[in-house]
């Protein structure tokens, strides 16, 4: 960390990534622990299918704000691993929906606990920090 207290602000963007990296590592940690068969990197698009039921590819994209191709790759992802399948939209070919898989839906069952448990988690860290970690990102 000396660093990074050396070199201020302008390594901001290399301490973000550092941070995002462990956080990463801990999520596939937790996700173990939990015996819950999910990668870190596809829970938005898990948890928008798994809230909101069926939503084109595109949907995705514009809600997590993600690029087009990036939600097409994590849901080749899951489909390739089980939780999601695909199918072209019936008004509009073009068109890709993504929906849980039944294996997608018992996943869903199975992290609520995980949910309630981070949850806790973090508002209890959020307590003992001196800045509201998630409001200064929302700034």
């Amino acid at each position: 960390m000396d660093f990074f207290n050396r070199v201020g602000k302008l390594a901001l963007g290399s301490r973000m990534r550092i941070l995002t990296e462990k956080m990463v590592a801990d999520a596939s940690r937790i996700y173990e622990m939990y015996d819950v068969a999910l990668n870190p990197k596809w829970f938005p698009v898990f948890y928008l299918l798994a809230e909101d039921g069926d939503k084109a590819i595109t949907e995705i994209a514009r809600e997590i704000g993600h690029s087009h191709a990036s939600v097409s790759k994590i849901i080749a992802e899951m489909s390739g691993n089980g939780i999601v399948t695909e199918k072209k939209d019936k008004a509009d070919a073009r068109r890709t929906v993504a929906s849980l898989s039944k294996k997608g839906r018992e996943i869903s069952v199975k992290i609520q606990d995980q949910y309630l448990d981070i949850n806790s988690a973090v508002d209890e860290l959020s307590s003992q920090a001196t800045y509201d970690l998630w409001k200064a990102l929302a700034e």
